[in-house]
């Protein structure tokens, strides 16, 4: 195996240091090489950087297979059968932007209910406005953001629960309406 991670040991937890030179995974995807017949260098990997490189030494080491989490939760609860004889799924986070749609939870949703052809709603505190168009692209059917007055967070954080309560009878109305 080329490279090393340096692990330190701060206040009892492992922090990965650095990633240096070429650990490599086989073309499968599943099983960490030696490096002579890989053709993927982990770096490159999405979320080999995360949580200090946690990702990265889980492949190196182990030969494990990452996953986003909201696939592994949305697998445990048995998501795609939950769903099976829904109209309308209700999801939401507190702000919908470009983390969203990496794998948080909305897009997760999104996605695999997009397969089964069913509406997501998704309900959040705020929206990028540049992101819509594409959370739309992966699944999700509207999004609906729930502060009713433009205010900064720090006045809107206090009106929270009114304002979601307000937004969702608005969308009940809606899908009843029709």
């Amino acid at each position: 195996m080329k490279g090393w991670i340096k692990p330190l040991l701060f206040l009892g937890t492992v922090v990965c240091q650095g990633f240096q030179g070429n650990i490599t995974e086989k073309q499968d995807g599943n099983d960490v090489d030696d490096g002579h017949e890989s053709h993927q260098d982990i770096s490159q990997i999405p979320g080999t950087g995360a949580a200090g490189a946690m990702g990265a030494g889980m492949i190196a080491f182990f030969g494990s297979r990452l996953q986003m989490g909201i696939q592994t939760v949305l697998d445990t609860v048995k998501f795609d059968e939950m769903i099976a004889d829904a109209d309308y799924i209700f999801t939401g986070e507190g702000k919908l932007d470009s983390q969203s749609l990496r794998g948080k939870v909305v897009i997760g949703i999104a996605e695999r209910a997009k397969k089964q052809n069913k509406k997501v709603i998704a309900v959040v505190g705020g929206a990028d406005d540049s992101e819509i168009a594409r959370a739309y692209e992966m699944g999700v059917t509207s999004v609906f953001p729930i502060n009713r007055l433009p205010q900064d967070f720090s006045v809107s954080r206090h009106h929270s629960q009114e304002n979601l309560a307000y937004t969702t009878d608005n969308i009940l109305r809606l899908i009843a309406a029709k």
